[in-house]
């Protein structure tokens, strides 16, 4: 009896988010087309270096550098105010980026990290590890110096500390060819949340878990960066933020539609590792209930205008998606 009523009571959420309204999208987007020298882009961000460096940061050729091979000893940031006065449950980041240095001498360092939360005010840059542990936020990190501990590669931490399976060795320096990064989080309980970042489409961590982590109004993002005795040019350009992420595209076979046979490759994945093919629409690294419940809503916008199923219908196939949940569960 205790497990009908938690599968009514689930069944109960999944139908009424399934027919709730999204959240107003909220947008940031930067093309950095200023002339050379801009450091002030007029949108409220703030782009500054520690004293004594502060050529190192500024708009060159229609892109944003945060370091320069030229400037050694650098910290920098490019810093966004918050997109929304409320807290953010899940956003989408896309930005180009460009590392490289000048052939011979030391290799190039240190990289960058791409952050949003409590981000620091003024006098306080970060580095390719974030904002460190006195802040509370999430940091994605290109981290290109090898300090000697095998931390070189990409990174997913809070507040400083990689989070389980945030951490590859995969090289982040590009040679100065421009490779187009996109990061997506989204909160999935109070401390809890999952992260994805692709490199030219390319996965580099898919569903990661977050724990410690909890968004707060007034949570903004920021670009960090910093060299040493070694250096390295650091270029980003034509980024986009945006919140809600739209977690959305459900036509999972690619045909143009997003119909019943989209709905059968759901069902035939669901409690199954999977990509967006196999019907994990919030790039989660696995096809549940919460892909079924976006699913719902967007079969239902697509076909607003042709005979679907009426809510009824969805709960019962919720109710047969849940049951199917409980078997595989039983058999693992």
């Amino acid at each position: 009896m205790r497990h009908l009523t938690k599968l009514a009571s689930l069944l109960a959420a999944i139908t009424v988010l399934s027919w709730s309204t999204t959240a107003r999208t909220q947008v940031y987007e930067q093309d950095f087309e200023f002339p050379d020298g801009t450091m002030d882009l007029g949108d409220g961000s703030v782009i500054a270096t520690n004293a004594g460096n502060e050529e190192a940061a500024q708009v060159l050729g229609g892109r944003l550098r945060l370091t320069s091979d030229e400037i050694g000893s650098t910290t920098a940031s490019y810093k966004i105010p918050p997109i929304s006065d409320e807290p953010l449950e899940s956003f989408l980041a896309i930005f180009e980026y460009s590392i490289f240095d000048t052939p011979g001498g030391n290799a190039p360092a240190d990289g960058f990290a791409f952050s949003f939360g409590d981000i620091p005010g003024e006098g306080v840059h970060g580095s390719e590890e974030g904002f460190g542990g006195g802040f509370d936020h999430i940091s994605f990190e290109f981290d290109t110096w090898n300090n000697g501990a095998d931390e070189a590669g990409h990174n997913i931490a809070v507040n400083g500390v990689d989070v389980e399976g945030g951490f590859n060795e995969l090289d982040p320096l590009t040679d100065g060819t421009t490779q187009t990064a996109t990061i997506i989080y989204s909160q999935t309980g109070e401390d809890t949340g999952f992260a994805t970042m692709q490199i030219d489409g390319e996965p580099i961590f898919e569903g990661v878990e977050v724990t410690g982590f909890t968004p707060q109004a007034g949570y903004g993002f920021a670009f960090s960066g910093r060299t040493g005795g070694a250096t390295e040019d650091l270029f980003f350009d034509n980024l986009r933020i945006e919140s809600p992420a739209p977690l959305d595209n459900a036509d999972f076979n690619d045909d143009g539609t997003v119909d019943l046979a989209d709905y059968e490759i759901l069902k035939s994945n669901m409690n199954s590792p999977g990509r967006l093919p196999e019907g994990d629409i919030n790039f989660s690294g696995a096809v549940d209930l919460l892909d079924f419940v976006t699913f719902a809503r967007v079969f239902n916008e697509a076909n607003a205008a042709a005979a679907v199923p009426e809510p009824s219908t969805w709960a019962l196939a919720a109710l047969g998606l849940l049951a199917l949940c409980g078997l595989r569960a039983r058999r693992k």
